[in-house]
């Protein structure tokens, strides 16, 4: 089992980090340009710097609207002809 420290540490590992939520916006600003994606700045409760993410809930959200675009494409196509 490891320790809440290390868990922690392991929360911002892979995670860029920004001394003041300025930095943090303008590369949100930068990866959302490049991805296409909605994210943000928020300050880590961990390190105290700033990250960049998505934010709660998006992902799934992102889901719903492709298969939903997917199933109306399908529907649309795959009408009955008269």
């Amino acid at each position: 089992m490891s320790s809440k420290r290390r868990q922690r540490r392991n929360q911002c590992a892979g995670k860029s980090r920004h001394e003041s939520k300025e930095n943090a916006d303008y590369a949100a600003y930068l990866m959302r340009r490049d991805k296409r994606a909605w994210l943000h700045a928020y300050k880590c409760r961990f390190c105290r710097h700033w990250h960049v993410g998505h934010t709660a809930g998006q992902r799934m959200r992102e889901r719903v609207r492709r298969l939903l675009s997917l199933s109306l494409d399908g529907a649309k196509s795959g009408g009955v002809k008269d």
